[in-house]
Protein backbone atom coordinates (compact mmCIF):
# COMPACT_ATOMS: atom_id res chain seq x y z
CA UNK A 1 0.00 0.00 0.00
CA UNK A 2 1.61 3.25 -0.69
CA UNK A 3 1.62 5.72 1.24
CA UNK A 4 0.15 9.18 1.30
CA UNK A 5 2.50 12.20 -0.21
CA UNK A 6 3.81 14.11 2.07
CA UNK A 7 2.20 17.12 2.96
CA UNK A 8 4.44 20.55 1.99
CA UNK A 9 4.80 22.42 5.39
CA UNK A 10 4.18 26.64 4.79
CA UNK A 11 6.77 28.49 5.02
CA UNK A 12 6.12 32.19 7.05
CA UNK A 13 7.50 34.84 5.04
CA UNK A 14 10.70 36.70 6.46
CA UNK A 15 10.88 40.89 6.42
CA UNK A 16 13.88 41.09 4.77
CA UNK A 17 16.02 43.96 7.17
CA UNK A 18 17.05 46.86 6.05
CA UNK A 19 20.76 47.35 6.83
CA UNK A 20 22.37 50.77 6.76
CA UNK A 21 25.99 49.86 5.41
CA UNK A 22 27.33 53.06 6.15
CA UNK A 23 27.17 52.76 9.72
CA UNK A 24 28.45 49.32 9.86
CA UNK A 25 30.88 48.94 7.25
CA UNK A 26 32.33 52.43 6.43
CA UNK A 27 32.99 55.36 8.13
CA UNK A 28 31.67 59.02 8.31
CA UNK A 29 34.76 59.78 6.49
CA UNK A 30 34.55 57.87 3.71
CA UNK A 31 31.01 58.43 3.38
CA UNK A 32 31.27 61.91 3.16
CA UNK A 33 34.14 61.33 0.53
CA UNK A 34 31.51 59.29 -1.38
CA UNK A 35 29.38 62.00 -1.13
CA UNK A 36 31.31 65.20 -2.35
CA UNK A 37 30.90 63.39 -5.95
CA UNK A 38 26.95 64.19 -5.43
CA UNK A 39 25.30 67.01 -6.84
CA UNK A 40 23.14 69.32 -4.49
CA UNK A 41 19.41 67.38 -6.00
CA UNK A 42 21.51 64.02 -5.01
CA UNK A 43 22.54 65.28 -1.40
CA UNK A 44 18.80 66.45 -0.95
CA UNK A 45 17.61 62.87 -1.80
CA UNK A 46 19.98 61.48 0.73
CA UNK A 47 19.44 63.67 3.59
CA UNK A 48 15.21 61.86 3.39
CA UNK A 49 16.66 58.15 3.37
CA UNK A 50 17.48 58.21 7.65
CA UNK A 51 18.54 60.26 10.49
CA UNK A 52 22.17 59.14 9.74
CA UNK A 53 22.25 59.79 5.79
CA UNK A 54 20.89 63.33 7.00
CA UNK A 55 23.71 63.79 9.32
CA UNK A 56 26.13 63.24 6.51
CA UNK A 57 23.99 64.57 3.39
CA UNK A 58 23.69 67.98 5.61
CA UNK A 59 27.59 68.56 6.52
CA UNK A 60 29.13 72.04 5.90
CA UNK A 61 32.27 70.11 4.00
CA UNK A 62 29.87 69.15 1.44
CA UNK A 63 27.44 72.17 0.85
CA UNK A 64 30.50 74.80 0.86
CA UNK A 65 31.81 73.87 -2.36
CA UNK A 66 28.36 73.63 -4.11
CA UNK A 67 27.93 76.97 -2.83
CA UNK A 68 31.20 78.48 -4.24
CA UNK A 69 31.47 76.87 -7.33
CA UNK A 70 27.62 77.77 -8.33
CA UNK A 71 27.26 81.37 -6.52
CA UNK A 72 30.63 82.44 -5.95
CA UNK A 73 30.18 85.92 -7.36
CA UNK A 74 27.58 86.21 -3.89
CA UNK A 75 30.38 88.02 -1.78
CA UNK A 76 27.78 89.50 0.75
CA UNK A 77 25.96 85.51 1.67
CA UNK A 78 29.44 84.17 1.78
CA UNK A 79 31.09 86.22 4.17
CA UNK A 80 28.08 86.00 6.30
CA UNK A 81 28.83 83.54 9.12
CA UNK A 82 24.90 83.43 10.33
CA UNK A 83 23.71 80.68 7.70
CA UNK A 84 25.26 77.38 7.25
CA UNK A 85 26.49 76.47 4.14
CA UNK A 86 23.58 74.88 3.00
CA UNK A 87 21.19 77.73 3.89
CA UNK A 88 22.90 79.70 1.87
CA UNK A 89 23.16 77.38 -0.97
CA UNK A 90 18.81 77.22 -0.35
CA UNK A 91 18.62 80.98 -0.24
CA UNK A 92 20.94 81.70 -3.60
CA UNK A 93 18.60 78.72 -5.24
CA UNK A 94 15.04 80.82 -4.52
CA UNK A 95 16.63 83.84 -5.76
CA UNK A 96 17.79 82.28 -9.08
CA UNK A 97 14.75 80.21 -9.82
CA UNK A 98 11.94 82.39 -8.00
CA UNK A 99 10.89 80.33 -5.47
CA UNK A 100 9.99 82.12 -2.49
CA UNK A 101 6.71 83.05 -0.06
CA UNK A 102 4.63 85.79 -0.97
CA UNK A 103 2.61 88.07 2.12
CA UNK A 104 0.28 91.19 1.51
CA UNK A 105 0.03 93.58 4.81
CA UNK A 106 -2.44 96.21 3.80
CA UNK A 107 -2.09 99.68 5.39
CA UNK A 108 -5.45 101.03 6.14
CA UNK A 109 -4.58 104.57 5.73
CA UNK A 110 -4.78 105.96 2.31
CA UNK A 111 -1.44 107.21 0.39
CA UNK A 112 -0.81 110.77 1.17
CA UNK A 113 -0.57 112.72 -2.30
CA UNK A 114 3.41 112.48 -2.26
CA UNK A 115 5.76 109.75 -1.92
CA UNK A 116 5.73 108.12 1.46
CA UNK A 117 8.62 107.81 3.61
CA UNK A 118 9.75 104.16 3.83
CA UNK A 119 12.84 102.56 5.14
CA UNK A 120 13.45 98.31 5.69
CA UNK A 121 16.18 96.78 7.59
CA UNK A 122 15.74 93.07 8.46
CA UNK A 123 12.46 92.39 10.31
CA UNK A 124 11.90 96.45 10.87
CA UNK A 125 9.89 98.39 8.78
CA UNK A 126 9.93 102.17 9.46
CA UNK A 127 7.11 104.28 7.93
CA UNK A 128 5.89 107.63 7.71
CA UNK A 129 2.71 108.17 5.70
CA UNK A 130 1.65 112.06 6.46
CA UNK A 131 2.53 114.23 9.16
CA UNK A 132 4.94 113.78 11.13
CA UNK A 133 4.71 110.53 13.24
CA UNK A 134 6.34 107.73 12.24
CA UNK A 135 5.31 104.03 12.75
CA UNK A 136 7.58 101.11 13.76
CA UNK A 137 6.64 97.81 12.24
CA UNK A 138 7.81 94.19 12.85
CA UNK A 139 7.42 92.45 9.56
CA UNK A 140 7.41 88.89 10.92
CA UNK A 141 4.52 89.80 13.54
CA UNK A 142 3.28 92.16 11.16
CA UNK A 143 2.29 94.37 13.34
CA UNK A 144 2.96 98.21 14.47
CA UNK A 145 5.29 98.33 17.25
CA UNK A 146 4.80 101.99 18.32
CA UNK A 147 4.95 105.60 16.97
CA UNK A 148 8.15 108.05 16.97
CA UNK A 149 7.51 111.81 17.11
CA UNK A 150 10.19 114.15 17.43
CA UNK A 151 9.61 116.56 20.04
CA UNK A 152 10.24 119.93 17.74
CA UNK A 153 8.93 119.09 14.80
CA UNK A 154 5.54 117.61 15.77
CA UNK A 155 3.26 119.90 13.25
CA UNK A 156 6.09 119.46 10.64
CA UNK A 157 5.54 116.52 7.80
CA UNK A 158 8.44 114.17 7.53
CA UNK A 159 9.56 113.98 4.08
CA UNK A 160 12.50 111.33 4.29
CA UNK A 161 13.99 108.51 6.66
CA UNK A 162 17.54 106.08 6.82
CA UNK A 163 17.87 103.43 8.81
CA UNK A 164 20.69 102.06 9.11
CA UNK A 165 21.81 99.03 11.43
CA UNK A 166 24.58 99.27 14.03
CA UNK A 167 27.31 96.78 15.04
CA UNK A 168 25.43 96.13 17.93
CA UNK A 169 22.31 92.61 17.80
CA UNK A 170 18.88 94.71 17.46
CA UNK A 171 19.93 98.36 17.66
CA UNK A 172 19.54 100.63 15.01
CA UNK A 173 19.69 104.25 14.01
CA UNK A 174 16.67 106.23 12.41
CA UNK A 175 17.20 109.43 10.79
CA UNK A 176 14.04 111.15 9.72
CA UNK A 177 14.03 114.55 7.58
CA UNK A 178 11.41 117.32 7.70
CA UNK A 179 9.85 119.34 5.37
CA UNK A 180 11.88 122.72 6.52
CA UNK A 181 15.03 120.86 6.28
CA UNK A 182 15.31 120.04 9.35
CA UNK A 183 16.06 116.40 10.88
CA UNK A 184 16.10 113.95 14.30
CA UNK A 185 17.88 111.05 15.05
CA UNK A 186 16.79 107.84 17.11
CA UNK A 187 18.40 104.72 18.75
CA UNK A 188 15.88 102.06 18.36
CA UNK A 189 16.77 98.75 20.26
CA UNK A 190 14.25 95.45 18.93
CA UNK A 191 13.32 93.48 22.57
CA UNK A 192 11.13 91.11 23.39
CA UNK A 193 7.50 92.05 22.66
CA UNK A 194 8.69 95.87 21.55
CA UNK A 195 11.27 98.50 21.27
CA UNK A 196 13.66 100.96 23.15
CA UNK A 197 14.20 104.41 21.65
CA UNK A 198 15.92 107.10 22.51
CA UNK A 199 15.96 111.18 20.09
CA UNK A 200 19.00 111.71 20.38
CA UNK A 201 19.45 114.57 17.83
CA UNK A 202 17.14 117.88 16.93
CA UNK A 203 17.95 120.02 14.47
CA UNK A 204 15.82 122.89 13.05
CA UNK A 205 18.01 125.03 10.05
CA UNK A 206 17.95 128.54 11.29
CA UNK A 207 15.52 129.70 8.85
CA UNK A 208 12.21 128.20 8.37
CA UNK A 209 11.87 127.52 4.63
CA UNK A 210 9.77 125.26 2.13
CA UNK A 211 13.89 123.55 1.58
CA UNK A 212 12.69 119.67 2.39
CA UNK A 213 14.87 116.90 3.03
CA UNK A 214 14.84 114.52 0.03
CA UNK A 215 17.65 112.21 0.79
CA UNK A 216 19.71 111.09 3.77
CA UNK A 217 22.87 109.22 4.37
CA UNK A 218 24.62 108.25 7.62
CA UNK A 219 27.83 106.44 9.02
CA UNK A 220 28.23 107.39 12.41
CA UNK A 221 28.69 109.32 13.53
CA UNK A 222 28.79 111.67 10.38
CA UNK A 223 24.98 112.04 8.84
CA UNK A 224 24.52 113.94 5.59
CA UNK A 225 21.44 115.34 4.04
CA UNK A 226 20.44 116.93 0.69
CA UNK A 227 17.49 118.88 0.34
CA UNK A 228 15.31 120.34 -2.86
CA UNK A 229 17.18 122.99 -3.19
CA UNK A 230 20.32 121.09 -3.81
CA UNK A 231 22.21 121.80 -0.85
CA UNK A 232 24.28 118.97 0.89
CA UNK A 233 25.07 119.12 4.70
CA UNK A 234 27.39 117.28 6.35
CA UNK A 235 27.23 116.87 10.59
CA UNK A 236 29.41 115.27 12.99
CA UNK A 237 27.36 113.89 16.39
CA UNK A 238 29.27 115.00 19.09
CA UNK A 239 29.07 111.76 21.20
CA UNK A 240 30.76 113.00 24.26
CA UNK A 241 27.13 114.70 25.43
CA UNK A 242 24.51 112.43 26.66
CA UNK A 243 22.28 114.78 25.00
CA UNK A 244 23.66 114.52 21.26
CA UNK A 245 24.35 117.52 19.27
CA UNK A 246 25.38 118.20 15.53
CA UNK A 247 28.34 120.20 14.53
CA UNK A 248 28.45 121.51 10.87
CA UNK A 249 31.20 120.05 8.72
CA UNK A 250 30.79 121.18 5.91
CA UNK A 251 27.73 122.89 3.40
CA UNK A 252 27.68 122.68 -0.71
CA UNK A 253 25.41 124.44 -2.57
CA UNK A 254 24.76 123.82 -6.65
CA UNK A 255 23.22 125.91 -8.76
CA UNK A 256 21.19 123.89 -10.80
CA UNK A 257 18.59 121.34 -9.54
CA UNK A 258 19.42 117.49 -9.86
CA UNK A 259 17.00 114.60 -9.85
CA UNK A 260 16.43 112.56 -8.82
CA UNK A 261 19.41 112.55 -6.03
CA UNK A 262 21.08 109.29 -4.11
CA UNK A 263 23.32 109.81 -0.97
CA UNK A 264 25.62 106.90 0.10
CA UNK A 265 28.38 107.34 2.92
CA UNK A 266 30.91 105.03 4.06
CA UNK A 267 34.10 105.33 6.22
CA UNK A 268 36.70 104.60 4.53
CA UNK A 269 39.69 102.33 5.30
CA UNK A 270 42.78 103.68 6.97
CA UNK A 271 45.70 104.24 4.64
CA UNK A 272 49.22 104.48 4.86
CA UNK A 273 50.14 108.47 6.91
CA UNK A 274 46.67 108.95 7.63
CA UNK A 275 45.76 109.59 10.81
CA UNK A 276 42.28 110.72 10.89
CA UNK A 277 39.13 108.62 10.34
CA UNK A 278 37.83 110.29 6.67
CA UNK A 279 34.21 109.53 5.41
CA UNK A 280 33.49 109.53 1.86
CA UNK A 281 30.02 110.77 0.21
CA UNK A 282 28.89 109.92 -2.91
CA UNK A 283 26.06 111.88 -4.35
CA UNK A 284 24.73 110.48 -7.51
CA UNK A 285 22.36 112.54 -9.33
CA UNK A 286 20.73 112.90 -12.57
CA UNK A 287 21.51 115.60 -15.31
CA UNK A 288 19.84 116.77 -17.57
CA UNK A 289 21.78 117.71 -20.54
CA UNK A 290 20.56 120.28 -23.38
CA UNK A 291 16.81 119.36 -25.09
CA UNK A 292 15.60 115.93 -24.00
CA UNK A 293 18.62 114.32 -22.96
CA UNK A 294 19.48 113.08 -19.67
CA UNK A 295 22.97 111.72 -18.25
CA UNK A 296 24.30 110.76 -14.50
CA UNK A 297 26.73 112.32 -12.82
CA UNK A 298 28.79 111.48 -9.14
CA UNK A 299 30.32 114.14 -6.88
CA UNK A 300 32.71 112.81 -4.33
CA UNK A 301 33.21 114.79 -1.40
CA UNK A 302 36.33 113.82 1.02
CA UNK A 303 35.51 114.69 4.90
CA UNK A 304 37.02 114.32 8.36
CA UNK A 305 35.22 115.25 11.64
CA UNK A 306 35.50 118.74 11.69
CA UNK A 307 36.29 119.67 7.62
CA UNK A 308 36.35 119.08 3.84
CA UNK A 309 39.51 117.59 2.71
CA UNK A 310 38.80 117.01 -1.08
CA UNK A 311 35.80 116.81 -4.13
CA UNK A 312 35.81 115.60 -7.48
CA UNK A 313 33.31 114.95 -10.10
CA UNK A 314 33.02 112.36 -12.82
CA UNK A 315 29.99 112.01 -15.26
CA UNK A 316 29.18 109.73 -18.02
CA UNK A 317 28.90 112.38 -20.28
CA UNK A 318 31.88 111.12 -22.36
CA UNK A 319 30.31 107.73 -22.75
CA UNK A 320 27.10 108.74 -24.91
CA UNK A 321 26.89 110.81 -27.90
CA UNK A 322 24.04 113.66 -27.21
CA UNK A 323 24.72 116.81 -29.93
CA UNK A 324 26.34 116.95 -33.36
CA UNK A 325 24.26 113.38 -34.71
CA UNK A 326 22.35 113.20 -37.67
CA UNK A 327 19.27 111.92 -35.85
CA UNK A 328 19.10 113.18 -32.28
CA UNK A 329 15.85 111.21 -31.24
CA UNK A 330 17.91 108.25 -31.07
CA UNK A 331 21.29 109.02 -28.87
CA UNK A 332 19.55 111.30 -26.19
CA UNK A 333 18.75 109.28 -22.92
CA UNK A 334 14.84 110.15 -21.75
CA UNK A 335 14.41 110.95 -18.23
CA UNK A 336 15.37 108.75 -15.34
CA UNK A 337 13.27 107.53 -13.10
CA UNK A 338 14.81 105.70 -10.58
CA UNK A 339 18.32 105.47 -9.35
CA UNK A 340 19.88 102.87 -6.90
CA UNK A 341 23.75 102.36 -6.14
CA UNK A 342 25.57 100.33 -3.74
CA UNK A 343 29.56 99.86 -4.40
CA UNK A 344 30.45 99.34 -7.15
CA UNK A 345 27.94 99.39 -9.08
CA UNK A 346 24.99 102.21 -10.12
CA UNK A 347 21.92 101.26 -12.09
CA UNK A 348 19.59 103.86 -13.07
CA UNK A 349 16.19 103.58 -14.83
CA UNK A 350 14.25 105.47 -17.64
CA UNK A 351 10.76 106.71 -19.03
CA UNK A 352 11.55 104.36 -22.08
CA UNK A 353 11.14 101.46 -19.88
CA UNK A 354 15.31 100.61 -20.02
CA UNK A 355 17.64 100.45 -17.48
CA UNK A 356 21.27 101.44 -17.58
CA UNK A 357 23.74 99.49 -15.41
CA UNK A 358 27.65 101.05 -14.88
CA UNK A 359 30.05 100.53 -12.37
CA UNK A 360 31.85 103.34 -10.48
CA UNK A 361 35.90 103.05 -10.23
CA UNK A 362 37.36 104.82 -7.11
CA UNK A 363 40.86 104.72 -6.32
CA UNK A 364 42.73 107.57 -5.24
CA UNK A 365 44.39 108.34 -8.67
CA UNK A 366 40.94 107.11 -10.62
CA UNK A 367 37.38 108.28 -10.16
CA UNK A 368 35.44 107.07 -13.18
CA UNK A 369 32.02 106.24 -14.20
CA UNK A 370 31.62 103.55 -16.69
CA UNK A 371 29.33 101.96 -18.64
CA UNK A 372 28.53 98.58 -19.03
CA UNK A 373 25.08 97.63 -20.25
CA UNK A 374 21.39 98.64 -20.76
CA UNK A 375 18.72 96.40 -19.54
CA UNK A 376 16.02 95.46 -21.29
CA UNK A 377 12.51 93.18 -20.00
CA UNK A 378 10.37 95.57 -19.09
CA UNK A 379 7.53 96.23 -20.60
CA UNK A 380 6.41 99.73 -18.70
CA UNK A 381 8.41 102.62 -16.91
CA UNK A 382 10.24 101.06 -14.43
CA UNK A 383 9.32 103.11 -11.32
CA UNK A 384 11.61 102.02 -8.97
CA UNK A 385 15.15 100.18 -7.97
CA UNK A 386 17.12 98.07 -5.10
CA UNK A 387 20.52 97.09 -5.97
CA UNK A 388 22.74 94.66 -4.06
CA UNK A 389 26.25 95.55 -5.10
CA UNK A 390 28.08 92.60 -3.29
CA UNK A 391 25.82 89.95 -4.69
CA UNK A 392 25.97 91.48 -7.96
CA UNK A 393 21.87 91.70 -7.72
CA UNK A 394 19.32 94.32 -9.30
CA UNK A 395 16.25 94.20 -8.39
CA UNK A 396 13.66 96.71 -10.93
CA UNK A 397 9.50 97.19 -10.77
CA UNK A 398 7.32 98.16 -12.51
CA UNK A 399 3.59 98.77 -12.42
CA UNK A 400 2.90 94.81 -13.50
CA UNK A 401 5.66 93.63 -11.07
CA UNK A 402 9.27 92.94 -10.39
CA UNK A 403 11.85 91.95 -12.10
CA UNK A 404 15.55 90.37 -10.47
CA UNK A 405 18.93 90.76 -12.50
CA UNK A 406 22.03 89.13 -12.22
CA UNK A 407 24.64 92.01 -12.64
CA UNK A 408 27.35 89.31 -13.06
CA UNK A 409 26.28 89.10 -16.64
CA UNK A 410 28.08 91.69 -18.17
CA UNK A 411 27.36 92.59 -22.19
CA UNK A 412 25.49 89.41 -22.67
CA UNK A 413 29.16 87.38 -21.13
CA UNK A 414 28.41 86.54 -17.80
CA UNK A 415 31.96 86.45 -15.92
CA UNK A 416 33.04 85.94 -12.36
CA UNK A 417 35.36 88.31 -10.40
CA UNK A 418 37.86 86.39 -11.96
CA UNK A 419 37.24 86.87 -15.62
CA UNK A 420 36.15 83.28 -15.81
CA UNK A 421 32.70 82.26 -17.50
CA UNK A 422 29.91 81.00 -15.33
CA UNK A 423 27.15 78.83 -15.75
CA UNK A 424 24.30 81.09 -17.30
CA UNK A 425 21.01 80.07 -18.54
CA UNK A 426 20.15 81.45 -21.89
CA UNK A 427 16.57 83.38 -22.94
CA UNK A 428 16.11 85.92 -21.34
CA UNK A 429 18.04 88.82 -20.29
CA UNK A 430 16.45 89.35 -17.05
CA UNK A 431 16.69 86.36 -14.23
CA UNK A 432 13.59 86.28 -13.12
CA UNK A 433 10.25 87.64 -12.97
CA UNK A 434 7.50 87.74 -10.14
CA UNK A 435 4.22 89.65 -11.21
CA UNK A 436 1.37 90.32 -9.00
CA UNK A 437 -1.83 90.08 -9.45
CA UNK A 438 -3.76 93.17 -11.33
CA UNK A 439 -6.78 94.79 -10.10
CA UNK A 440 -8.64 96.41 -12.84
CA UNK A 441 -10.73 98.83 -10.40
CA UNK A 442 -7.51 99.60 -8.65
CA UNK A 443 -4.61 100.47 -10.84
CA UNK A 444 -1.36 100.91 -8.75
CA UNK A 445 2.40 101.10 -9.39
CA UNK A 446 5.47 100.28 -6.99
CA UNK A 447 6.99 103.68 -5.75
CA UNK A 448 9.50 102.13 -3.42
CA UNK A 449 11.78 98.60 -3.00
CA UNK A 450 14.04 97.27 -0.44
CA UNK A 451 15.76 94.28 -0.49
CA UNK A 452 18.69 92.12 1.48
CA UNK A 453 19.92 88.87 1.04
CA UNK A 454 16.51 86.85 2.19
CA UNK A 455 13.90 89.36 0.30
CA UNK A 456 12.66 91.56 -1.14
CA UNK A 457 10.34 94.39 0.38
CA UNK A 458 7.87 96.40 -1.71
CA UNK A 459 5.31 99.40 -1.37
CA UNK A 460 2.31 99.54 -3.71
CA UNK A 461 0.48 102.49 -4.64
CA UNK A 462 -2.96 102.84 -5.57
CA UNK A 463 -3.41 105.28 -8.64
CA UNK A 464 -6.97 106.53 -7.10
CA UNK A 465 -7.87 108.37 -4.30
CA UNK A 466 -8.83 107.30 -0.99
CA UNK A 467 -7.14 103.80 -1.16
CA UNK A 468 -5.10 101.72 1.04
CA UNK A 469 -1.69 101.38 0.27
CA UNK A 470 -0.25 97.78 0.70
CA UNK A 471 2.88 96.25 1.39
CA UNK A 472 4.39 93.34 -0.37
CA UNK A 473 7.80 91.11 1.18
CA UNK A 474 8.81 88.07 -1.27
CA UNK A 475 10.86 86.11 1.17
CA UNK A 476 13.59 83.83 -0.26
CA UNK A 477 14.76 81.95 2.86
CA UNK A 478 12.10 80.12 4.00
CA UNK A 479 11.05 77.83 1.46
Amino acid sequence: MQKPPRKRQRRTPQISRLIDFTSSLLSDEIVLHVFSYLSANDLAQCAMVSTGWSRLANDELLWRPLFLDRFRHRSRLNSCNVHPWKTKYKISHNWRSGNCQIVHSERKQPMPPCQPCIQSIDSILCQSNSGSQIEIWSLKKNRILGYLQALSHQEVPVTCLKLIKTSQEDIYHLVAGYEHGGMAMWEIEIVKGGYNATEWVDYRPSARSADSVVSIAMAYPVVAICTAAMKISLFNVNQNTERKRLGLIYQLQSPVHWTPVELDLKLQKPSAGCIKDRWRLLVCFGMGIGTNAYSIGIQEIIVSLHTLISSRHCSALDQDTFFFTPNLTNTTQPPITAIAYDAPFLATAHANNTIRHYRVDITPDVFNLVFLQTLYGHTCMVTALTLDGPARRLVSADRTGLRIWDLACTKGVPMDRSGQLIKWHQGVDYLVRLDLEHDEDYPWQIDWLCSDATKIVALKRPLVPDAAMSLVVWSFGEN
